[in-house]
């Protein structure tokens, strides 16, 4: 009978983190801020930017809108989800990942609702420049009941 012996190799940042010196957490978290500041503008423009695609790539008519583009949109709805909160966004970005859960219905197949995509559209534009945080929240919980709904209504 052999005798089994274990080596756990040597966890070169676990030796560097307990090293004294360095930034302090203070330190980090406020050049992490100044960091995130930096390029809170660029990255509100790109939200808008992504904002404006979704809105071509769902509006329209009102006719069901191709798989193509539903995934279009999920992928920069998801893109918006990402960045908004980094920028001051956050209630853009929720309101993102709730549309993101509306096209996830219509892309397993459900059935296409216009009226919950352009609650989802019109809040986006509401949002990004509604400072009242009451309001923010309603239109936030709203947004939820929607697909909710929507998924209730069509079995999900």
């Amino acid at each position: 009978m052999s005798t089994v012996r274990t080596t756990f190799p040597e966890n070169r940042f676990a030796k560097l983190a307990r090293q004294p010196g360095g930034l302090s957490l203070t330190e980090a978290l406020s050049r992490a801020q100044a960091n995130l500041d930096s390029i809170r503008d660029e990255s509100a423009a790109y939200v808008d930017a992504r904002l404006g695609e979704i809105d071509a790539a769902l509006g329209g008519d009102g006719s069901r809108v191709e798989d193509e583009a539903l995934r279009r949109a999920y992928g920069l709805a998801n893109d918006v989800v990402g960045v908004a909160g980094a920028c001051g966004l956050g209630p853009v970005g929720e309101a993102a990942y709730s549309l993101c859960g509306l096209l996830d219905l219509f892309l397993q197949g459900q059935g296409w609702d216009r009226r919950a995509v352009a609650v989802h559209l019109d809040a986006f534009h509401l949002l990004r420049r509604e400072d009242d945080p009451a309001m923010t929240a309603a239109v936030l919980a709203g947004l939820r009941t929607v697909v909710e709904h929507t998924a209730a209504r069509q079995g999900g």
